[in-house]
């Protein structure tokens, strides 16, 4: 499992890497680089850049979700920021399904507070060395589907109910560090990056929102 989690966290770095940054959007990264909760990297030859907890840091941005499905399998992932080109900087996670059998996700549904928030996904498939399976997806949140990293920082809850629907639907619950959670998000809103129009985000990574 610790091999399966370190190619996680490896495969996040990948998958959220080189995007372009954007220009002409509200967003102010020295809030970030004052902190030294935070991690920001980036390349002022070609304004590629992340931002993620540093390795110190007891925050982390990293979150897992049991299956009650009969193989076992697990969801592994990170949260952190990027920027895209033609993008406002954009707040997302990167997901890992491992498992034995393939589900085929086309959606990824979780309930929070008193919403449920569907998205559309799209996903990378590859077969491990050891036989198993991964099925890996990014969400990235517009200014409404960031709704969902509300909920969880308000909820009671210490866990979420969450679908990974397709072919199969696996079914379970998701532990996020709730206090790192928070502190990225309100850096994020500090940053003024709230403020940017996330039409396109919303095109890109469609999600329907219904209460509960």
């Amino acid at each position: 499992m610790l091999k399966r989690l370190f190619a996680v966290v490896l495969a996040c770095a990948l998958l959220w890497s080189g995007f372009a940054l954007a220009e002409g959007f509200e967003f102010d990264i020295s809030v970030f680089e004052d902190d030294p909760n935070f991690e920001v990297e980036f390349d002022d030859m070609d304004d590629t850049g992340k931002i993620q907890f540093a390795e110190d840091s007891d925050m982390t941005g990293m979150f897992v979700g049991t299956s009650e499905d009969e193989d076992g399998g697990v969801v592994l992932g990170d949260m952190s920021i990027v920027i895209t080109e033609g993008l406002p900087p954009v707040l997302g996670i990167g997901a890992y399904y491992f498992a034995d059998d393939w589900a085929f996700i086309d959606e990824f549904i979780i309930i929070a507070g008193s919403n449920r928030y569907t998205f559309e996904v799209e996903c990378e498939r590859e077969v491990l060395d050891d036989g198993g399976i991964v099925e890996a997806f990014i969400i990235a949140f517009s200014d409404e589907s960031i709704g969902l990293v509300e909920d969880i920082i308000n909820s009671e809850e210490t866990t979420f109910r969450y679908r990974l629907s397709g072919d199969d639907d696996i079914d379970g619950e998701m532990l996020f560090s709730k206090d790192s959670v928070k502190l990225l998000y309100e850096t994020y809103v500090a940053s003024g990056a709230l403020e940017n129009d996330f039409s396109l985000v919303e095109t890109v990574c469609p999600c329907e929102i219904k209460s509960v």
